[in-house]
């Protein structure tokens, strides 16, 4: 058996033929298997106040440990990756544990606060995994209370997702999001200076 037809507009014909068809053959079991691949991670962004406040005591905590900053990245940047572990690592060092793991540590307040961080800065890493959405830690300080520092499409309900630098979060509109998001730099466009050195 064979079926075939042809298709044609003003610029471009098109043929199709298929050919060698066959009726109840085996097939092996695997190819209707719906679990995930080795290495695949969820995405979906958060939208529970539990994940928000997680994600807003992570970059809190980080900002109290640093002085006032958030970990000085830039999404919009060629090759910029927001890595939990070397972040979490990072805060670790800043409140002087160092070295090998301590016993005394898992009584310390400062050093459960950071191991607490770790589920915001894994949502946020998920999150930016995701083509519309961006942080820009290297720009905006606790201070800057009306300027967005992450933020990401939300599927339901139906938005964008904008945290500020003061770590108060809502959800916006497409064209509320238009006024408040920065633009993504154009690819041949010169870096934007870094107002904080």
């Amino acid at each position: 058996m064979e079926i075939g037809w042809e298709a044609q507009d003003e610029t471009t014909k098109s043929v199709e033929r298929m050919i060698d068809f066959r009726w109840n053959i085996e097939l092996d079991p695997k190819l209707f298997d719906a679990s995930p691949p080795p290495g695949y991670t969820e995405i979906t962004a958060p939208n529970d106040k539990e994940s928000l406040a997680e994600i807003a005591m992570a970059l809190q905590t980080y900002a109290q440990l640093s002085g006032g900053r958030y970990p000085p990245l830039d999404t919009y940047q060629v090759n910029a990756k927001f890595d939990p572990e070397a972040i979490r690592a990072e805060m670790l060092k800043m409140a002087g544990f160092s070295g090998p793991a301590r016993p005394e540590w898992a009584s310390d307040k400062k050093f459960l606060e950071i191991q607490e961080a770790r589920p915001g800065l894994e949502w946020i890493a998920k999150i930016l995994r995701n083509g519309t959405a961006a942080y820009q830690g290297s720009k905006v300080t606790p201070q800057d209370k009306d300027k967005p520092l992450l933020w990401w499409w939300n599927e339901e309900p139906a938005g964008y997702r904008v945290f500020y630098g003061d770590l108060h979060n809502q959800l916006l509109t497409a064209s509320e999001a238009k006024g408040v998001i920065p633009p993504r730099p154009r690819i041949f466009d010169a870096p934007v200076e870094d107002p904080h050195p």
